[in-house]
């Protein structure tokens, strides 16, 4: 009976507690201590109207074996649950399991736990108190101060969706999600960006073709507003739409390379200050004005560009065009001596015998064949002419954007790689990374087009883009986007060793890099060279994978496999490239195990002033996992220790990568799975069938070869 008394009286106790967050709940206020816990009776607090509800949202309802739950904004009122704000862990998976909790606390605002009382999220309030939180009516969740000011709200940190009245400031963004039950970002994201000066020329074309549409050229009126006008010739495809295409007034021909073409049914127009920078156009600039005025039409998307000293040629049929022309093409003076030479040639022919007739016109035809099949193999794709939305710069160009070749940031086995500033628009430059390809060998040439052509085509935020190229006689170089804080070498090679949190998602991004390479590209790359020098890392040190000077690009309808010669660097190089074997994407993935180790323990893969028995990470590693010593393995690194289980996965895992035989290394995309917990890692076999002594023994042998190879 006493038990029963303590009871009701602790009952009476807590019910202020319960009674103030009901009412608290009625009007949307959240007090500091307040909990949620996923898959509990308590997992959302409500707006006002009961519209709007925070808290845990079950990711597939339907499927009972998936218990994960994603801490988000959701509308509470209709059956889709439809989420407009969930916490974001960026390259990580937002979604927490069952008996996770979220807490309401003074200091960090919202805490998120998961059910081990791991801090997974928080809504990290850098200054001030917080005194409650609030669940309005327009779905925005705020926190804030006892004297009511505004500490944090989720309308100022968006996801992937806008709500009415919500705002998003300048370089804020929106990142889609790769499912409704999948929480990671995906490749997808809208920015706000500043309003450029002039956004006819300010535009890349990696944001999209621009204010003005197909065969448009875009000037700025007085406002600075954009004004879309079609050349001469054109007119709008939808007369409604100022800012539409413009569509020929004549009839195009699908005939290349002048077949077909007549001069006295087309002439040309020259237009000054106008550039169709994404085009094909600007790829001819080194040839002469009668090379453009045979070219088809270079139009895309057209600009009005005071910077621009060449001339942009366009091609009309004279009788359908009705307007008189802007600037009549300059008179060939060429024309009358050929017109003299054709007909000195007629008479001779009238007036020789049969036999010199005869003579006079085979040449004639073998002499138009052969410049006909030159011409024909000059303008082949297969050959100099890149066709792509890349810049084309001159070899001067980029002698001055680097003063002459001055600062050397890099140096690998087929070029050197300097720092440059080009300028973008009339009044900003950008720092950029030229990467002079100054070793030519037999297939040079052929490299330097898979890097234009594959490249070029690549768009993925761990991999470093490639902005244009020269291709000017003997010159060919690359022109890529500059990171400051360099490569990943020189991050975990240093006096300090960078955290372990940062390690692990450098690893993470990469693996991401390789399949998105290696499995969704239109045509699969191997990148043949993955090592830490060719890592490079941004601003927010998020990792990008560069140097694609090596790929193999491989075609769907080919074999997936190559047959080549040794390609990569000694240290990171799979055993199957010295057994004359086919390589496979599986090449990658053993230099990614060993990228992976020397993220895992900050050192080399191969220091051969070590002891024999610490020299190959690879074996070292593998003998530290064996005998269960993975905290010499990291040096001691507490961080790393105090998350055990992570690294204990991912040693496991380049263990799995490292496998000596192919067949039994797992492709990136298990790679990726298993770091991520997607899929379980099972205990990795030994690497190597041989110890670590002969594994030296090869080393040292090798050695000699990859000098003359001139790998780095």
């Amino acid at each position: 009976m006493a038990s029963a008394r303590l009871y009701f009286r602790f009952l009476l106790f807590q019910l202020p507690y319960y009674l103030h967050l009901a009412i608290a709940q009625n009007n949307g206020t959240v007090p500091v201590g307040a909990t949620l816990i996923a898959g509990s009776t308590s997992f959302r607090w409500l707006s006002p109207s009961g519209d709007f509800a925070f808290g845990f949202r079950q990711l597939d309802e339907e499927n009972s074996s998936n218990d994960l739950f994603l801490l988000s904004i959701f509308y509470n009122k209709i059956p889709e649950k439809t989420v407009v704000w969930y916490t974001d862990n960026k390259d990580q998976n937002s979604a927490v399991p069952r008996g996770s909790q979220v807490k309401l606390t003074a200091d960090q605002g919202l805490v998120l736990n998961d059910p081990q009382g791991k801090q997974v999220w928080s809504s990290k309030i850098d200054i001030g108190t917080v005194a409650v939180g609030h669940m309005n009516d327009t779905g925005n969740f705020m926190l804030a101060s006892s004297s009511s000011s505004r500490l944090w709200d989720s309308f100022s940190n968006p996801t992937d969706t806008l709500l009415p009245g919500q705002t998003m400031e300048t370089e804020q963004g929106l990142f889609s999600r790769k499912s409704d039950t999948n929480s990671r970002e995906d490749c997808s994201n809208f920015a706000c960006l500043k309003t450029p000066d002039n956004i006819c020329v300010n535009l890349d074309g990696e944001l999209g073709s621009g204010a003005c549409g197909f065969n448009s050229i875009c000037s700025l009126n007085g406002d600075k507003r954009p004004m879309c006008d079609c050349p001469k010739g054109y007119s709008l495809l939808d007369k409604t739409d100022k800012y539409g295409s413009c569509k020929a007034d004549f009839d195009l021909s699908c005939n290349g390379g002048g077949q077909g073409y007549n001069k006295e049914l087309f002439d040309v127009y020259e237009l000054k200050e106008t550039d169709w920078p994404m085009s094909d156009y600007d790829f001819f600039s080194p040839y002469d004005e009668e090379h453009c005025w045979l070219k088809r039409l270079p139009l895309s998307n057209g600009r009005a560009d005071t910077s621009v000293t060449g001339k942009a040629f366009i091609k009309y049929r004279k009788g359908d065009d009705p307007s008189p022309p802007l600037v009549p093409r300059p008179p060939d003076p060429e024309d009358k001596k050929k017109r003299k030479m054709m007909n000195a040639t007629g008479s001779v022919l009238l007036g020789s015998s049969v036999f010199v007739n005869f003579a006079l016109v085979c040449a004639f035809v073998l002499g138009f064949f052969f410049i006909y099949k030159k011409k024909w193999i000059r303008n082949s794709p297969g050959d100099g002419t890149i066709e792509t939305n890349l810049r084309c710069f001159s070899y001067k160009e980029l002698e001055e954007a680097t003063d002459n070749f001055k600062e050397e940031v890099g140096r690998g086995s087929f070029g050197i790689v300097y720092k440059g500033v080009i300028q973008t628009t009339r009044t900003s430059t950008t720092a950029v990374a030229v990467k002079k390809l100054d070793i030519v060998f037999q297939d040079g040439e052929r490299e330097f087009k898979n890097e234009v052509f594959v490249i070029g085509q690549t768009h993925h935020k761990n991999l470093v883009r490639l902005l244009g190229f020269c291709d000017e006689g003997q010159n060919r170089l690359l022109v890529y986007e500059f990171l400051n804080n360099g490569t990943l070498a020189s991050f975990l090679f240093g006096n300090l060793k960078p955290n372990w949190n940062l390690r692990t998602n450098i690893a993470f991004q990469i693996a991401r890099g390789l399949l998105y390479l290696h499995e969704d590209c239109s045509s699969q790359i191997i990148h043949c060279d993955m090592k830490p020098q060719n890592i490079l890392l941004d601003d927010h040190y998020n990792a990008r994978i560069s140097d694609f000077g090596l790929a193999k690009l491989l075609t769907l309808n080919q074999s997936k496999t190559i047959k080549t010669s040794i390609r990569g660097t000694k240290g990171y190089v799979a055993p199957e490239w010295f057994r004359n074997s086919k390589i496979t994407a599986k090449v990658d993935v053993y230099s990614f195990g060993v990228l992976l180790l020397e993220i895992i323990a900050c050192r080399k893969s191969f220091d051969i002033e070590m002891v024999e028995e610490y020299a190959i990470l690879t074996d070292w590693a593998f003998d530290c996992y064996r005998n269960g010593k993975l905290d010499a393995l990291v040096g001691g690194d507490m961080e790393a220790m105090n998350d055990v289980e992570c690294l204990e996965k991912l040693v496991m895992v380049s263990i799995w990568c490292i496998q000596e035989d192919p067949s039994l290394r797992p492709t990136i995309k298990k790679v990726l799975q298993m770091l991520e917990g997607v899929v379980e890692v099972s205990v990795p076999p030994n690497p190597y069938p041989f110890s670590s002594s002969v594994a030296i023994d090869f080393w040292l042998a090798s050695l000699p070869y990859f000098a003359d190879m001139g790998f780095a």
